[in-house]
């Protein structure tokens, strides 16, 4: 499959990411309520379904290849970190956190970051790998990458200065080749 097929493919789907079903539907909501916060709306730029490109890209086998020996394994970490959020929430404002106002929000994500808990999540590496992801997420959407004009190689000196089938004046021509003994 050409990389041209597959993002076309991506972008015809309502979601691209199938539903791992690793996350509770309060977790997911948690999740896409801190996303919002941690990675605010820009406007002109799509939105995708961070929470889910998230949920799926860490219930990939693939993984990071690492992760830190404090933590358990990323779905683990992640999952205690959602709970986390909404425990805190509670005990602090006596309201999930997605009812939080923005202020209110930010000072629980804070206190999450700075690992200022005594919980048995490490929430500073949690919450350092949830940003990250969250933000490879977003950064690698093809919707994204066509809105902020992202064209991959073809953003490279010279490619701009080309038409479609045309040869950059560095590329090889076209031969054809024979076979006469």
């Amino acid at each position: 499959m050409t990389s041209r097929r597959a993002l076309e493919e991506r972008l015809g789907e309502t979601s691209p990411w199938p539903d791992p079903g690793i996350f509770s539907d309060q977790q997911r909501e948690t999740l896409t309520a801190v996303a919002l916060r941690l990675l605010p709306e820009t406007a002109g730029l799509p939105r995708p379904d961070l929470a889910k490109a998230f949920e799926f890209r860490i219930s990939s086998p693939q993984g990071k290849g690492w992760r830190y020996a404090t933590l358990p394994p990323d779905i683990d970490a992640q999952r205690g970190l959602l709970d986390l959020i909404e425990s805190e929430s509670a005990a602090a404002y006596a309201r999930p956190f997605r009812a939080l106002s923005g202020a209110e929000q930010d000072d629980m994500l804070r206190h999450l970051q700075g690992g200022a808990t005594d919980a048995l999540v490490d929430t500073a590496r949690s919450f350092e790998d949830m940003l990250a992801a969250l933000a490879e997420c977003l950064a690698t959407d093809p919707t994204v990458l066509v809105a902020i004009g992202y064209v991959g190689f073809a953003d490279r000196p010279g490619w701009a200065r080309i038409g479609l089938n045309q040869r950059d004046h560095r590329e090889i021509a076209a031969r054809s080749w024979t076979t006469d003994g």
